[in-house]
């Protein structure tokens, strides 16, 4: 992949709305989070940890392209384009309890 495509992916990795694009594809990890913790989905339904492995499917995703840009020289292109990129790389799935969707997602 050219370090476009690896910058994209990133982007859409963490940012990607589906509902840009018709409900297509798949949202970014902000918006996985966002509708994980106020959603109607909620445990034990199988939508709920579905959603949970997309996540951090995603969250892995995200850190692997993360430590590629690392070694191809673009963190400091990727952190000033995508500010909270390495703070959302370290965020944890959501839990059932969880009430507050944090700020980062907002």
């Amino acid at each position: 992949m050219a370090d476009d495509g690896l910058i994209k992916k990133i982007w859409e990795l963490v940012y990607r709305g589906k509902r840009l694009y018709n409900n297509g594809g798949m949202h970014g990890i902000v918006h996985r989070i966002r509708e994980q913790i106020t959603g109607q989905v909620r445990p034990p339904s199988t939508g709920w940890y579905t959603h949970d492995e997309q996540i951090q499917a995603g969250l892995k995703n995200l850190r692997e392209g993360l430590k590629e840009a690392g070694t191809r020289g673009l963190s400091d292109t990727i952190n000033s384009k995508y500010t909270n990129v390495n703070k959302v790389s370290t965020m944890d799935n959501p839990k059932p309890t969880d009430k507050g969707v944090p700020k980062i997602c907002q």
